[in-house]
């Protein structure tokens, strides 16, 4: 059923694309450079949108299993993939936006753990937690969706963790759902990828990042370790929680867009979008690689592999203090640029 539902998703995604960009540029759906954009022209934005119908239609025709974990990630993604809609149509204010994301976030929590079985003081934290994370991920993802190829990445590598780790511990829905997610991703990758004629738009990057949000929620409670679950989102969440912490304790306002981030400065520093995008896949995937050992691996194999997991993200982190050092080390002193 995976290679189906990837097959099925990725078609969709390449025939549509190409339909949503002539229709955004008909309404003139445009994102306009800025002083901190990593883009020089006006490009559509809102191509999210074929991912997200691809991705639905496809789990509609795919999956015949419980209903439950299909209908909460479902909804989930389509309630958050509205909710960018509205701000790449309409520029929502961050107080309304976080609103409507609060509301989404309470209803797509009660599918989620519809059923969970936990006493209440417990279902009452774990409802809390999951709306925390639900939002929390959901804005990560739209705060590095910021370069060609960056976000086709993260979804790309995740899904395929996911697809992986799913058909070995037999759990078929994230195995399908992964296989989903990379498929829908893969059909939208070459009109992003390396020149981007269209953007996810808040649109794509709200639906994907709560696609995956809820689909480790549900690969959580299905009993996979934490490691495994989380690992392939691993760099999106540290990236954009350091560069937070940063800000806030610099005095910036945390809202307003910056480039703070790892990935942004590594292009300030004359690493092309391909180049940074790629780095960043490589990472992600060591660190889904590192994750998936403890599914399976003895004790000692799994602090090995954590151990490995910090220290990659750890590299990811400094890297662009690594590559200053490296351009301002004076020719012919044994570094090489």
């Amino acid at each position: 059923m995976s290679w189906y539902a990837l097959g099925v998703s990725f078609v969709l995604a390449l025939v549509l694309t190409p339909l949503v960009i002539a229709l955004l540029r008909r309404a003139e759906i445009y994102d306009t450079p800025g002083e901190r954009s990593s883009h020089s022209t006006a490009t559509p934005r809102g191509g999210g949108v074929a991912v997200a119908i691809a991705g639905l239609s496809t789990l509609a025709l795919v999956w015949n299993g419980a209903g439950g974990p299909a209908i909460a990630v479902a909804v989930t993604a389509t309630g958050f993939g509205f909710v960018g809609l509205a701000d790449d149509l309409f520029d929502l204010s961050p107080n309304l936006r976080l609103a409507i994301q609060l509301t989404f976030g309470v209803i797509s929590s009660v599918l989620l753990l519809n059923a969970a079985g936990l006493p209440t003081h417990l279902m009452v934290l774990a409802f809390g937690a999951t709306v925390f994370w639900l939002m929390s991920f959901v804005n990560a993802f739209n705060f590095m969706d910021g370069i060609n190829g960056m976000s086709v990445a993260q979804a790309c590598v995740a899904g395929t963790a996911w697809t992986i780790l799913g058909v070995a511990t037999g759990e078929p829905f994230l195995a399908t759902a992964g296989a989903i997610q990379l498929g829908a991703t893969l059909g939208f990758a070459p009109f992003n990828v390396p020149r981007a004629r269209v953007f996810l738009g808040d649109v794509g990057s709200y639906f994907l990042g709560a696609w995956m949000a809820a689909l480790a929620v549900v690969g959580l409670r299905a009993g996979l370790t934490p490691e495994a679950v989380l690992a392939p989102m691993a760099l999106y969440l540290i990236d954009t929680g350091s560069t937070l912490i940063w800000r806030v304790r610099s005095g910036h306002e945390w809202r307003q867009p910056h480039r703070h981030h790892v990935y942004q400065r590594l292009t300030d520093l004359g690493w092309s979008h391909s180049k940074t995008a790629a780095f960043a896949a490589a990472i992600i995937g060591l660190c889904a690689l590192l994750g998936g050992l403890s599914a399976t691996a003895s004790l000692p194999a799994r602090v090995v592999a954590d151990v490995g997991l910090i220290l990659a993200v750890v590299a990811y982190l400094d890297w662009p203090m690594v590559r200053r050092g490296e351009a301002s080390t004076p020719t012919g002193a044994g570094v090489s640029n």
